[in-house]
Order: C-alpha cells, then sequence, then structure tokens
C-alpha cells in the first residue's frame, strides 16, 4: 500500500515535467456554457423582392447606357435616393445576366426609332 501511495505522489510529481518533454497533451475542456445563446436570425434568408418598376428602371438604363454594373447601380442609386429605393451591383449583375435578351432587344428599337416632329424653331 505503502508503495501505491509513493508511486502516485511520483507520478504527480512527474507528470508536468515529462508532458513537456513528450509534449503530451489533455484533452481539451468542452467549452464552458455561460448562459448566452445565439438566437437564429432574425430576419429571413432571403429578403423580400424589389418592386418591378425597380427592374423595369435598371434595365432601361442599362439598354440606355451601355455601363457597367458598378454605375448602373451608382446612376440608379443616385437618382432614387429620395424614394428610398437602392440596388446593389450585385442585384445589377445578376438582372443584367438574366435579362441580356430584353436589353438587347430595347437596345435594337432605341436604334431604329423614328423621331417624332416637333415644334419649329420659329
Amino acid at each position: 500500500m505503502l508503495w501505491f501511495a509513493l508511486s502516485m505522489l511520483w507520478w504527480s510529481w512527474m507528470r508536468p515535467c515529462l508532458c513537456r518533454l513528450f509534449r503530451w497533451r489533455q484533452a481539451a475542456a468542452p467549452p464552458r456554457r455561460t448562459g448566452y445563446r445565439i438566437t437564429p436570425a432574425s430576419s429571413p434568408l432571403h429578403h423580400r423582392a424589389k418592386p418591378a418598376w425597380v427592374r423595369d428602371e435598371v434595365i432601361a438604363l442599362a439598354a440606355r447606357s451601355g455601363l457597367s454594373c458598378r454605375k448602373v447601380s451608382a446612376i440608379f442609386n443616385r437618382r432614387h435616393m429620395a424614394d428610398g429605393m437602392c440596388v446593389g451591383k450585385t442585384f445589377v449583375d445578376d438582372l443584367l445576366r438574366a435579362h441580356a435578351a430584353d436589353i438587347r432587344l430595347q437596345r435594337e428599337r432605341l436604334k431604329r426609332r423614328t423621331y417624332l416632329p416637333g415644334p419649329r424653331n420659329v
């Protein structure tokens, strides 16, 4: 019995030294729960869709100007800031890719339109 007690005492004294020497690691303790829980997202993953007029305006702006999605979003945001509506570059890029054929048709119509005669400069 005395031998067992002495060996346990020796082991408790030598264990930190041996661990440092051979780099043994203890199993990591699980993180403590402090009562703080991460709540699920309060907003849904998919946000409300933009109104149809926004999509039409972005497509028309892209057809008239032929600018990049970054500049189209900047122009739209400047024009409609007072309306409380804004679009991002990714939204514009996705919209331009999805409606490339519509933009092409609008550009052709713009090139081939006939002007109505206005008032004469008298």
